[in-house]
């Protein structure tokens, strides 16, 4: 990541770009804010976005608006005309599963696509993927005409690796987004419907009170779907095989004996020492403390 670098690579994307500016998509993730670290760099111009869904963790607002922003610039934040995750949810009386992701496309695409449809000229959205995240991300290609916004669709940290990530937040002195230091390996939704048992042991550990959230959630809606006389199927925010899993039966899955998961590391020791920012003060008191200063 040294100057040369840089300069090839923003010779070859203005090339791509041919004049268009170039709208970055944040979650508070550390992709998508190691990719607003490398453009920090460049003279590509570029705005960033954060949509919130209001299904995050408070911290990810703050990391976002209160810790990243002064450090990198203004973010414009997006809301979807649907409402947030609950209000959704309320509305079609579902939760989303992994067959079914309707937040997706009404939560986040929805409004990414108002906004670029309401701006007086083209612009690129640039997303914080890489292609070893999954077997799936590994087919993507940099650049990608989406149907679905109608736009472009720039991943240029596509062929980074985990450590070029870690590398660039230390390289500007950026602290990753306090969840990770927590253990969690995603910080969009809290929780994501794709969560692993270390990430619902976590969940259960560090917040307690969202477990019971979901637990209210999820009973308003089942008893909504049997006033108006929907499938008497049950409904909740995680599945297994097809079938839902209530939350506090996914709690109850997720520390069950036998689970060789939870012999193996302390979740949160597996976050800090990945980043190397190991301390005895929990990350959410420690970021907290760096809004302060």
């Amino acid at each position: 990541m040294n100057s040369m670098s840089i300069k090839i690579w923003e010779e070859q994307a203005k090339k791509q770009l041919n004049g268009r500016e170039v709208v970055l998509s944040l979650s508070g993730g550390k992709d998508s804010t190691a990719m607003a670290l490398w453009f920090a760099q460049s003279n590509i111009s570029h705005r960033r976005v954060f949509i919130d869904t209001g299904w995050e963790h408070p911290a990810t607002k703050e990391y976002l608006l209160e810790y990243l922003q002064p450090k990198i610039g203004p973010i414009e934040v997006l809301h979807s005309p649907e409402g947030g995750m609950k209000n959704l949810i309320r509305t079609m009386k579902l939760f989303p599963k992994k067959s079914r992701r309707f937040c997706t496309g009404k939560i986040k695409m929805l409004p990414m696509r108002i906004y670029l449809e309401e701006q007086p000229y083209e612009l690129v959205n640039a997303v914080g993927v890489r292609a070893d995240e999954s077997k799936k991300r590994s087919t993507y290609g940099e650049w990608e005409y989406s149907s679905a916004l109608q736009a472009d669709v720039w991943r240029p940290i596509l062929s980074w690796s985990l450590q070029q990530v870690i590398d660039i937040h230390q390289q500007f002195e950026v602290r990753p987004n306090p969840l990770y230091l927590m253990g969690s390996k995603r910080v969009g939704c809290w929780p994501c419907i794709f969560s692993s048992k270390a990430e619902v042991r976590l969940l259960a550990e560090e917040d307690p009170d969202r477990i019971q959230e979901i637990y209210e959630f999820e009973k308003e809606i089942n008893t909504l779907r049997r006033s108006e006389n929907i499938e008497a199927k049950l409904v909740s925010w995680f599945s297994v095989g097809g079938r839902a899993l209530p939350i506090k039966d996914a709690v109850r899955w997720a520390f069950g004996k036998g689970n060789k998961e939870i012999l193996l590391a302390n979740d949160r020791e597996v976050g800090c020492m990945r980043w190397g920012m190991c301390s005895s003060v929990h990350p959410l008191q420690e970021h907290n403390e760096s809004l302060k200063q």
